[in-house]
């Protein structure tokens, strides 16, 4: 069955309905809630009296309810502004707008046992300053069965009481408003939010973005016993804000936001800057459900992987570590290293710092014992092939089933969930929440666009146990234990090529790899066939980087400047790469990492990389490290190259 939105089927809902069962009937909401006749039916509300416990006010469009107990039924309050000064008033089956007052209806404080049900407020998509459909400040206010359209601002604001079972849709019709469906500014007594189907994605012809579909502060003063549950929550900026902030008039204590949908959010789910101490979030889903099992996600252990491997090892510093045919345990230890495996099946492990790691041929596995590793980029992963090693991480759970795989939705609260990101620079991210904050703890890049599975994982044992509870552990970085391996000598860091400050010809033949850093001055350099690392340092060079996959480094702007920019006559796209991570950061106002713009202008941003063809039909690389549109940077590769963000390391 088709949700609907103003008439149109709506895909998301119907994804809800199908990946979430238990709240299948609140995604529907928005079609099974009666709309009030408000085209004829309605009683007129200048005819209400003191025969009806009320004062209206036709000059002021003001209605004022005075008697406790009435019932106000099928009224039309349009164009009309209620204002409830006694205790349990009922309104039902009536309908409202946006257009007098600053709210449709208003309980004010002091007063007691409010119910609005089963009626319909428009706000017309007017741009007025207006504060809320409903404000309701007394005590055990109960709003059920209602709709809530095209908000100037806000929808409702409670202090105590129930919201349950109501349809939102649009808001953010009034500029400038800070527009949330649902805000608890304070409470006076318990609030409870359920059942509701709350959609507050933006609507293209909104005036401003929605703020929060939930939002519960301190703003007003002390907060406490929230129950959000049940409900399918959408858009906003963050859909859940549950904040406290230093200026508020109080604090935040016993909120609990559990087993909703919440999904669509600008930024997220839920605002974790300012969340309180004590907030309970959990059980929660996206549009997709709580996330796919990865219980096939099973593997040999680290001492049977790492049998009859042959182990290269490097330094705490930044190394180059070449494998050869066979299998071999590749570690870099500390730095920032460039690995590149070779043929056979080989276990790599990058360790602390950012890593560029390739695989090569054959069925290569990529070790994670450690939180604290940088972000490495794995160049050549193979599905159906190569795997990542994530079952030897401190604290993770002894079974793969415990583990979650969210394709690209966002993390829920739950721990050991993966996610993927694809990135605009054409590369994709794997994100891993351990401990359930919704945070980040692990991060690995890959070149190219990717779709992972189970089989891509290994998350436990073959002989895992069938899925117990787990207790997930605080995340510590661990020592990393290396198992015993076979008993074969260390292999060393790839050879060093040094050259001089003057101007060197450094030529390398065969198929060995190796460290080049050539110096000051304007060099020739030539490589053989295997995977080298190229350093030119200063000076015009000439780089020939010979077959294999070889990398570029750039360790400063000044290697290669726009009057003396070096030139690579063979650079291969989709194989070698130009490193200029050493540039991200390296002056004050550059980014953490260069932006690629492609053949675009630069636009006066500080770290903005671009490459042209040129009239001679060569490729020409320029960073603009300032921001003043001109290039501080430049390097020429021979013949026109598709350069793309991948071809890079930024």
């Amino acid at each position: 069955m088709s949700s609907l939105i103003s008439g149109t089927a709506d895909a998301l809902l119907d994804s809800i309905t199908a990946a979430n069962p238990a709240l299948a009937a609140v995604a529907r909401l928005a079609a099974s809630l009666p709309a009030a006749p408000v085209t004829g039916g309605l009683r007129s509300v200048a005819t209400l009296g003191a025969a009806d416990g009320c004062y209206y006010n036709a000059a002021l469009k003001t209605l004022v309810v005075y008697k406790a107990g009435v019932l106000l039924d099928g009224i039309d309050f349009r164009g009309v502004s209620v204002r409830v000064e006694t205790n349990n008033v009922t309104v039902t089956r009536s309908a409202f707008d946006a257009a007098a007052g600053m709210a449709a209806i208003t309980g004010v404080a002091g007063t007691s046992g409010l119910t609005v049900t089963n009626s319909t407020f428009d706000g017309l998509k007017l741009d007025r300053a207006y504060n809320d459909f409903i404000i309701a400040q007394g005590r055990n206010t109960t709003i059920t069965g209602n709709r809530f359209l095209n908000a100037p601002s806000d929808a409702v604001y409670i202090e105590s009481g129930t919201v349950a079972n109501n349809y939102f849709s649009g808001g953010g019709y009034q500029t400038g408003a800070h527009a949330d469906a649902i805000w608890v500014g304070k409470t006076t007594g318990p609030v409870t939010i359920t059942g509701n189907l709350i959609d507050w994605r933006t609507k293209p012809d909104a005036k401003v973005e929605t703020n929060n579909a939930v939002r519960v502060t301190a703003e007003m003063g002390a907060t406490s016993d929230v129950t959000v549950s049940g409900n399918v929550l959408l858009g906003g900026a963050y859909t859940v804000a549950v904040s406290e902030l230093p200026y508020d008039k109080g604090t935040i204590s016993n909120v609990r936001v559990t087993n909703n949908v919440v999904s669509a959010g600008l930024y997220g789910p839920l605002d974790l800057v300012t969340q309180p101490p004590g907030l309970v979030y959990t059980g929660n889903a996206n549009a997709a459900g709580l996330g796919l099992s990865l219980a096939a996600a099973t593997g040999p252990g680290v001492a049977e992987l790492l049998a009859g491997t042959r182990a290269v090892t490097g330094t705490a510093g930044a190394d180059a570590l070449v494998g050869n045919a066979g299998r071999d345990f590749i570690q870099g230890g500390g730095g920032q290293d460039w690995v590149s495996a070779g043929a056979g099946d080989d276990v790599i492990e990058g360790g602390a710092g950012r890593d560029y790691l390739a695989g090569g041929a054959g069925k290569d596995v990529f070790l994670y014992r450690g939180f604290d590793v940088g972000r490495d980029l794995i160049s050549d992963f193979e599905h159906g092939s190569d795997r990542i090693d994530l079952a030897e991480l401190p604290g993770a759970p002894a079974q793969a089933g415990a583990w979650s795989w969210l394709g690209s939705e966002r993390f829920t609260g739950a721990a050991w969930q993966l996610r993927s990101v694809a990135t605009a620079t054409g590369t994709t991210l794997l994100q891993l929440d351990a401990d359930g904050d919704q945070r980040v703890d692990l991060e690995i890049e890959f070149s190219g666009q990717h779709s992972f599975s189970a089989a891509d994982f290994i998350l436990g044992t073959a002989a895992s146990a069938p899925s117990a509870p787990i207790v997930t552990a605080p995340i510590v970085t661990a020592p990393i234990v290396t198992a015993p391996i076979a008993a074969e000598p260390v292999v060393p860091a790839l050879p060093l090529v040094l050259g001089t400050d003057g101007n060197d010809i450094i030529t390398r033949t065969g198929s060995e790899a190796v460290r080049v850093v050539a110096g000051a001055g304007g060099d020739s350099i030539r490589t053989g066939s295997g995977d080298d690392v190229i350093v030119g340092q200063g000076g015009k060079d000439i780089i020939v980087t010979g077959a294999g996959r070889d990398r570029i480094v750039y360790e400063q702007a000044s290697d290669s400047t726009v009057s003396a920019r070096d030139y690579i006559t063979d650079f291969e796209v989709g194989r070698d790469l130009i490193d200029l991570s050493a540039l991200s950061g390296s002056a004050p106002g550059l980014p953490a990492q260069l932006d690629w713009i492609g053949g675009n202008a630069f636009s006066g941003r500080a770290g903005e990389l671009r490459a042209t063809g040129t009239s001679a039909g060569s490729t020409l690389i320029q960073a603009d490290l300032n921001g003043d549109r001109t290039a501080d940077f430049a390097i020429e590769l021979a013949g026109q190259k598709d350069l793309t963000a991948a071809s890079f390391v930024l």
